[in-house]
């Protein structure tokens, strides 16, 4: 017997939906009213790109109006150009016209904000001098369009990503959005080799979480003024253009953050007491990625029982030795993943003692390591049953026995990484990974946050 979808009620129509690709999708919004709005129902995110637009007569004027009454779930909006756009310069005065007309519907009834019931809204610079004319008008356009649009106060979360920008975003802009967003939980700003120097104040943000602060420019009193906000947990403070023994001092002072995550990836290093003093703060905290170069075996040991619940870890220390790694890891048994660079000093002795202290461990990167004998591997077999993710790069030798071993009785294993080992040519490694089909390389450029998302 079959059963068609005009018996189901809507609700389960669209949990079915939920599950099937974009064609699928596209194919039902066709067959009837009922099931495309239904369908339209299901779509939480929308992309707002220009050159794919304009061409529709009239929809420049409505189209945040359109968007919102069909999509009546819609959560997040992303304004930029398409996922695969090659920025060739092709932006015209008709997609300029296009933006122009988006944003005089904007200020003409700003009483009736159509975008009111979305949280999430990301902005994506468009524009770079290697793709061709720079359209300082397109710019322009855009970041008028982007601002206007994120100006209501049930905003939760910001990403900008002003790649390349050339003064179309400014300090004077982006501050009055922060002051009318008091519900804002989410705030990321990556200037990638921007020239301008902004400074903001979060003081007016008292549900503020999650702050990711990116090849930036910016002042101390930004930082500063984070202080205010109680409910904030994940900070990330990456490629910075001011001396990090600045926010050093603010991390080793007074503040009421209960951190969960903390990114100071590129930051420079603490010394013994320092990394004493501000783990001690941080009893809750669950992510660390850190440079410690320079850290002893003594304040590896101390920052493991300062932080018990780390989860990911990510740090590099030319000086660690296998000793220091397992006085870490002894104090760390909620520990997932782990990754270290410039490890000169570590062989398979410390890689077997994160097996054996860390039970629930998922990934493992290490990378300058001086060798990694078939003992190491073993200690992960016998104690570390829900591994997925293995890497072993740039470093001394590998034994490619222990690794099999290590593929053969692992069943959750899936991604194994081997580069640039020293005395194991490039043939052999491909030769290895022929053998295995079921396993997959991880991307060079992943962080190791997506690294851990891997392995879940």
């Amino acid at each position: 017997m079959t059963y068609s979808l005009y018996f189901l009620p809507n609700p389960l129509i669209a949990q079915i939906i939920r599950y099937a690709d974009p064609e699928t999708k596209r194919s039902l919004s066709m067959v009837d009213r009922r099931t495309h709005a239904v369908v339209l129902g299901t779509i939480r995110s929308i992309r707002v790109s220009p050159p794919k637009c304009f061409s529709l007569k009239g929809y420049a004027e409505n189209i945040l109006v359109t968007a919102v009454c069909r999509y009546p779930k819609l959560e997040k909006i992303s304004f930029g150009p398409p996922k695969n756009w090659s920025g060739s310069g092709e932006f015209g005065a008709k997609e300029v016209g296009f933006l122009t007309s988006f944003i005089s519907y904007l200020r003409s009834s700003p009483e009736k904000h159509p975008l009111s019931s979305v949280k999430k809204i990301r902005f994506r610079e468009i524009t770079h001098d290697s793709y061709g004319d720079f359209n300082a008008k397109m710019a322009k356009e855009l970041n008028s369009l982007f601002l206007h649009s994120i100006d209501h106060p049930g905003l939760e979360n910001i990403r900008i990503e002003a790649y390349h920008i050339r003064s179309v975003l400014t300090e004077s802009e982006i501050q009055p959005v922060l002051k009318n967003s008091p519900n804002l939980k989410t705030f990321v700003f990556n200037g990638y080799q921007s020239n301008q120097i902004v400074t903001l104040s979060f003081t007016n943000q008292p549900h503020l979480s999650k702050v990711k602060l990116l090849n930036w420019k910016g002042a101390v009193s930004t930082i500063e003024s984070l202080k205010s906000c109680k409910n904030l947990e994940k900070l990330v403070i990456d490629y910075i253009a001011f001396p990090f023994d600045e926010i050093k001092a603010i991390l080793l002072g007074d503040y009421p953050w209960n951190l969960k995550h903390l990114d100071l990836n590129k930051a420079t290093a603490f010394n013994d007491a320092e990394l004493d003093a501000m783990t001690k703060k941080l009893p809750n905290l669950e992510f660390l990625s850190i440079k410690l170069n320079g850290i002893s075996d003594e304040g590896m040991e101390q920052l493991g029982r300062n932080c018990p619940n780390l989860k990911v870890v990510q740090f590099s220390n030319e000086i660690l030795t296998n000793f220091g790694l397992e006085r870490l890891t002894q104090h760390l048994p909620h520990l997932e993943a782990i990754s270290f660079d410039t490890a000169y000093n570590i062989t398979e002795e410390g890689i077997a003692a994160i097996g054996k202290n860390c039970k629930k461990l998922r990934c493992i990167q290490v990378i300058h390591h001086k060798q990694i004998e078939k003992s190491g591997m073993a200690a992960l077999i016998a104690n570390c049953p829900d591994l997925r993710v293995v890497r072993f790069s740039n470093g001394g030798p590998v034994s490619l026995e222990g690794m099999q071993e290590l593929i053969e009785q692992m069943p959750y294993l899936r991604y194994v990484h081997l580069q640039d080992i020293n005395g194991i040519q490039e043939q052999q490694i491909q030769t290895f990974y022929n053998r295995f089909p079921q396993i997959s390389k991880i991307p060079y450029h992943l962080s190791i946050k997506k690294v851990h998302h891997l392995a879940i």
